[in-house]
This record gives C-alpha cells, structure tokens and sequence, in this order.
C-alpha cells in the first residue's frame, strides 16, 4: 500500500512539473536584457516604433532608435506590441495596460531621474511629443 501511495506521488509530481505555463525565461526578450518589449504605434499620419519604456496613465512613452517619444492614448489609431498583442482606437483596456506595465523598461513608471539619464544619453533636451 505505502509503494502505491508513493508511486501515485511521484506520477503527480512528474505530471505537474510538466505543464507547461507560459515562455520562459530565456524565451522572454524584457527579462533577458533588462529592456521592454518592442512595439509600434499608429496615430492619424505618423508611425512610431520602438521600445516601450513606460505605459502610464495618460500615454506610451516609447525609445525609438534616436529618440524618446511620448503620445496620449486619446491620439492612438492603433498599437501593437510583441508578445502582448494589439488594440485600436486610444487607451488599451485595463488588463492589457497592466500586462504592458509589466513588460515595459520601467513597470512602476519612468521617475523623472531616469527620464533625464536617458535623455542625456540621446543628447535629447526633453521628450518628444507626438498627437498626430
């Protein structure tokens, strides 16, 4: 009886530890470099794409190849991002603005020392704003 019960033990423990839950560390870009996750953003006539730094209240705040960008959700056509997935038409709904908290650079927001490190480093004297 004792060599069944630890035999049934050992089947469940093989079995749970087999479920696969989601990717993996080393599958998972933001925690293998430190950076948040890649993403783009459609407004009326501009494009933006890069890394999110931040995903506020308010707007994305986004570090392009030469640049960091902000822009108010109200502007968003549409935004899409690797591994979260996309939405349309202004401020993600609040269990997708969580998921990008999370997966950004920054996910208890961007502190105004970080902006300006970061700024400096671009040799960028404040963030530019897009709405258009």
């Amino acid at each position: 009886m004792i060599r069944i019960a630890r035999s049934l033990a050992l089947l469940a423990s093989v079995t749970a530890s087999a479920c696969y839950t989601g990717p993996s560390v080393g599958s998972f870009p933001p925690a293998m470099s430190g950076h948040g996750i890649e993403g783009t953003v459609h407004l009326d006539h501009t494009r933006l794409a890069g890394e999110l730094l931040d995903a506020s209240d308010s707007g994305y705040v986004l570090l392009s190849d030469r640049a960091i960008f902000y822009t108010p959700y109200i502007a968003v056509k549409s935004a899409g991002f690797s591994g979260v997935g996309s939405h349309r038409d202004g401020r993600p709904d609040p269990e997708m603005l969580e998921r990008l908290r999370l997966v950004s650079r920054f996910p208890k927001g961007i502190t105004p020392a970080m902006l300006q490190a970061l700024l400096a480093d671009l040799r960028q004297t404040k963030v530019e704003v897009i709405t258009q």
